[in-house]
């Protein structure tokens, strides 16, 4: 998609000149987020450098790449970016969130790609698909509210033994 904006989120913001030197020696046109004070649409990557900001990045996104999950990291939560409005794609490694994955792949919620081709690929099918999209977040988020109040089931057993505390 031509005037589409990558947005990428390093889990570790320091991490975020080694992505522009990546874009840089690929001749790709970014900005670094502490740097900007406007976002020209010649611009194909900004890179958040600042922690706290994710959540904002899902808000405004029509997809999401939930990252650690092409490789041995064992993925990382996709729910915050479901509840954001963000379609979510993932690859195969999301040990560290086999069951939330499970639930989600199962309804159709979220879409597990195998290669970085794949994922190219599948992103560039979502925005072009504004139904499949809500489709699939809308899926994502019926999921998350069937599960809701597991943080009170799991005390509820320590509250009767710990009636004061």
């Amino acid at each position: 998609v031509a005037d589409a904006l990558l947005i990428l989120v390093p889990r570790h913001p320091e991490r975020s000149s080694d992505v522009a030197r990546i874009c840089q020696s690929k001749g790709v046109s970014f900005k670094i987020y502490s740097e900007v004070e406007s976002l020209e649409r010649e611009v194909q990557v900004l890179i958040v450098d600042q922690l706290g900001l994710l959540v904002y990045c899902y808000g405004i996104a029509e997809a999401a790449f939930i990252g650690g999950s092409l490789v041995d990291h064992g993925g990382h939560n996709p729910l915050e970016a479901l509840l954001a409005g963000a379609a979510v794609v993932t690859g195969p490694r999301v040990e560290n969130f086999r069951q939330v994955y499970d639930g989600l792949l199962e309804c159709g919620a979220v879409q597990q790609i195998e290669t970085d081709a794949e994922l190219a690929q599948t992103v560039i099918d979502w925005l072009g698909d504004e139904p499949g999209r809500s489709g699939a977040v809308a899926a994502g988020r019926r999921v998350i509210e069937r599960h809701r109040g597991a943080v009170d089931l799991t005390m509820a057993p320590l509250d009767e033994l710990l009636p004061n505390a």
